[in-house]
């Protein structure tokens, strides 16, 4: 073996360049594998990592849940608008015709027994064909005879 003081000034030279590098491949090799112990460490980049982009998922998921409840309840906004549109509509339209009717010149006249017998008839018919029709609205009384 050849001893250090027995090596050229260039042999000293290459001989500390091949040192260092081997030191420093050394160095490379340990913290490669020291971050590779690390990893699944809580405190650890990558652990960090993965929970933000697992907590990331989970917010996308329920973003997407919570628009498709804002869209769903839009729409039932929508249709019950409508509804509360043609509802006012219908009492607008009975409560004029109810009006008329009974400010009609003849509103007091009695009515003829048959047409009262046929008119009974087509309520029945009509009951028949949409018993809920024929019920009675929750906030009035039940008519007497029906």
């Amino acid at each position: 073996m050849i001893g250090w003081r027995e090596l050229a000034p260039m042999g000293r030279i290459v001989a500390t360049l091949a040192g260092g590098v081997a030191i420093l491949i050394g160095v490379v090799f340990i913290a490669h594998a020291w971050d590779d112990l690390t990893a699944g460490l809580p405190w650890s980049d990558e652990s960090r990592l993965e929970r933000a982009e697992d907590r990331l998922d989970r917010l996308r998921t329920d973003l997407d849940a919570r628009t498709a409840e804002v869209t769903a309840l839009e729409r039932q906004a929508d249709r019950t608008a409508a509804a509360q549109h043609t509802l006012t509509q219908a009492r607008t339209i009975t409560a004029r015709a109810t009006t008329l009717a009974e400010t009609a010149p003849d509103a007091n006249d009695p009515i003829d027994p048959a047409r009262a017998d046929r008119l009974r008839a087509h309520d029945q018919r009509l009951c028949e064909l949409s018993p809920e029709a024929c019920r009675p609205a929750p906030d009035q009384p039940a008519a007497a005879g029906a």
